[in-house]
């Protein structure tokens, strides 16, 4: 927070480095000493396995960095990625974590490149496909769902 005389707190400059670093407006950052001192980073992320949510930040002196859901109505901020110690690291080393946990969370929901056909989207094999190929690989005489007797 800024006092009256236009003085940025350490913790304040702190916070507004990291959000610098993370494209981050420093208008959408917060922070407030005390104990425990605490400070939030406004994200403008989403990530597709929680549509419509946005991405925040979160720091206090006693548990370190996280990386949450904004939270809906009275719910507990969700956590998807934590780094408690150090507390405090450099800024830098705090945007780098962001952003790689981004990456991870990205990713961890797309389908890779070799499960994609030509136009980029993902290649559906229809059942009988499937499981032609599975009794070939099986076999002959080899136990496969599809081979398996119908019961009366």
């Amino acid at each position: 927070m800024k006092s009256e005389r236009g003085h940025v707190s350490p913790l304040r400059g702190y916070v507004e480095s990291i959000a610098g670093l993370l494209r981050v407006e420093p208008e959408a950052s917060w922070s407030e000493e005390g104990s425990p001192s605490t400070a939030y980073i406004a994200l403008a992320e989403q990530v597709s396995c929680y549509p419509g949510r946005l991405l925040m930040a979160q720091w206090s002196s006693e548990s370190g960095w996280s990386l949450a859901l904004e939270p809906e109505c009275a719910e507990a901020p969700v956590v998807l990625a934590a780094w408690p110690q150090p507390t405090r690291p450099a800024p830098t080393v705090v945007a780098r974590r962001f952003r790689t946990a981004l990456n991870d969370l990205a990713n961890q929901w797309r389908p890779s490149l070799s499960a994609r056909g030509s136009t980029g989207r993902p290649r559906i094999q229809p059942a009988t496909t499937r499981a032609a190929r599975r009794r070939r690989s099986a076999g002959p005489g080899a136990y496969t769902p599809a081979s398996r007797p119908l019961s009366s």
